[in-house]
C-alpha cells in the first residue's frame, strides 16, 4: 500500500509538469493560428499580387498542416473537452451551417474547384479552433487566440499605412488586392479585440499600455481607411461594449479618451471624403439610395425568388449574378439576401438559428456575469448592423465564423472569475 501510495504521489506530481508543457504548445499554437488569421487579408497584397489565384490553395494548405498536427494522435485535444464545445448550442447551430453550405457546392453556380477550396478552408479554420480549445486551459489558451488575433490586426493595421497606397477617392488600400473596406473591417474586429485586452489585462500597468498602443494604431489605421460602414458599426459596437463592460469608470473614460483624441485627430479627414462623396459623387441622393445599392437588391431579389429554397451555391454569386454596375459585383451587399441568393431559404434558416442560439448563450453569459459577454454582444452588433450593406465572400456571415467560435465557446463555458487571467 506504501509502494502504491508513493506511485500516486509521484504521478501527481507529474501531471501538473505534463500539463503545463501541453499548455505552452497550445497557447503558442492558438496564438501563432489567429495571428495567421488578422494578418491572412493581407497577404494577397503582399505576397501573391502577381499570380492570386494561388493565394487560396496556399492558404488551405497552411490550415491543413496545423490541423493535421493538432490531430495526430490527438496528442494536443480531450475528447471530453471537445464534447463540451460541440455541445455548445451556437456550435451546434454552425456545423449544421457549414455542412449545409458544402453541399451546396454540388450545384454551386461558381467554378466547383474554387468553391470547394473556399469551403475546406473555412471547415479546417473552424477545425483548428476548435480542436485548439478542447483542453482543460481552455481559460489561457482563449486568452492567447485573442492575443494574437490583436497583434496581428497590429502588423495588418501598419501594411497600409507603410504602403501609403490609396484608392482614387483617397481611401487607404489598394482597389483589387486590399480593398479599404476589407481594411475597415478587420480593423474594426481586432480593435474590439484589443479593447477588450486592454480592459481586462493584468499585472503591470505597462501590459495595459501596450494594447492601448495596439488600439491606437489599429484605430488610425481604420479611420484612415476611410471606410463608411466598418467605421460607423465600429462606433457604436464600441460603445455598446465599453457601456456593458464590467469595468471601473476610469477604465472606461481611459478608452473614450484615448478613442475621441484619435477621432479629432482623423477627423478633418473623414469629413472631407463624406462631403465630397456624398454630395458630389452621389449627388446628394447617397443617403436616399444607401449609397447605391438599393438597385442591387431589387436584382437580387428578383434572383432570389427563381430559386429561393435552394439557393446558386456557395461562392455563386460573383459568377452569376448580373454586373448592373460599373464595378464587378461579388456579394450582394446586404448578408440576409447574400445567403438567401447563394445558400437558399434553407441557408438563411440555418444562419438565423445560429444567430438566435448565439443571443441566448448571451443571456445565459449575462446572466452568470462572464466578462466576454460585452465583447460577445459588441461583435454580434456589429456583424449585424454591417450586414445591412456588406457581406461576406469568403466567410458565411458578416460576423466572422472562426470568431464565433472563440467567443461563444469562452461566452458558455468560461469561468466568471476569468478577469484574473494575466496576459
Amino acid at each position: 500500500m506504501r509502494h502504491r501510495s508513493a506511485t500516486n504521489s509521484f504521478s501527481e506530481e507529474k501531471e501538473p509538469l505534463r500539463s503545463k508543457r501541453l499548455f505552452i504548445s497550445l497557447s503558442t499554437i492558438a496564438f501563432c493560428f489567429w495571428f495567421y488569421i488578422s494578418i491572412s487579408p493581407a497577404l494577397t497584397y503582399l505576397f501573391f499580387r502577381s499570380n492570386p489565384p494561388v493565394a487560396g490553395p496556399i492558404t488551405a494548405v497552411f490550415s491543413g498542416i496545423v490541423a493535421f498536427l493538432l490531430a495526430l494522435g490527438g496528442v494536443f485535444g480531450d475528447r471530453r473537452e471537445f464534447a463540451k464545445i460541440i455541445g455548445v448550442l451556437p456550435v451546434c447551430a454552425l456545423i449544421l451551417y457549414v455542412a449545409w453550405t458544402g453541399a451546396t457546392v454540388l450545384w454551386t453556380g461558381a467554378p466547383k474547384k474554387i468553391a470547394l477550396v473556399y469551403w475546406l478552408i473555412l471547415v479546417l479554420k473552424h477545425y483548428v479552433v476548435l480542436r485548439v480549445l478542447a483542453c482543460k486551459s481552455r481559460e489561457e489558451v482563449s486568452w492567447s487566440s485573442l492575443k494574437g488575433f490583436a497583434w496581428g490586426g497590429l502588423i495588418f493595421a501598419l501594411v497600409p499605412l507603410i504602403a501609403r497606397e490609396t484608392d482614387n477617392e483617397g481611401r487607404l488600400g489598394n482597389e483589387e488586392f486590399l480593398h479599404p473596406n476589407t481594411i475597415g473591417n478587420q480593423l474594426s474586429l481586432t480593435s474590439l479585440s484589443s479593447i477588450y485586452l486592454a480592459l481586462q489585462a493584468q499585472g503591470k500597468p505597462q501590459q495595459r499600455l501596450v494594447y492601448i498602443f495596439i488600439l491606437v494604431v489599429q484605430l488610425f489605421t481604420l479611420l484612415r481607411s476611410l471606410s463608411k460602414t466598418s467605421i460607423f458599426c465600429f462606433l457604436l459596437a464600441s460603445t455598446v461594449y465599453i457601456i456593458r463592460s464590467r469595468i471601473s469608470v476610469k477604465k472606461k473614460l481611459l478608452i473614450t479618451v484615448v478613442a475621441a483624441g484619435i477621432i479629432a485627430v482623423s477627423f478633418p479627414l473623414v469629413a472631407t471624403y463624406l462631403d465630397n462623396y456624398l454630395n458630389n459623387q452621389q449627388g446628394g441622393e447617397a443617403l436616399e439610395t444607401a449609397t447605391g445599392r438599393s438597385a442591387i437588391w431589387e436584382m437580387t431579389w428578383d434572383y432570389i425568388q427563381q430559386n429561393s429554397i435552394l439557393g446558386y451555391g456557395f461562392q455563386s454569386y460573383r459568377y452569376t449574378a448580373p454586373q448592373i454596375i460599373g464595378v464587378r459585383l461579388v456579394h450582394a451587399h446586404n448578408d440576409a439576401l447574400n445567403i438567401w441568393y447563394t445558400l437558399g431559404g434553407i441557408g438563411l434558416a440555418l444562419a438565423v438559428l445560429t444567430y438566435l442560439s448565439y443571443v441566448f448563450c448571451l443571456i445565459r453569459a449575462a446572466y452568470r456575469r462572464s466578462p466576454q459577454e460585452a465583447l460577445g454582444l459588441a461583435l454580434l452588433l456589429y456583424g449585424l448592423i454591417r450586414g445591412l450593406t456588406e457581406a461576406s465572400v469568403d466567410d458565411l456571415t458578416t460576423y466572422s465564423t472562426p470568431l464565433m467560435l472563440l467567443v461563444v465557446q469562452w461566452m458558455a463555458l468560461g469561468k466568471p472569475d476569468s478577469l484574473k487571467n494575466s496576459s
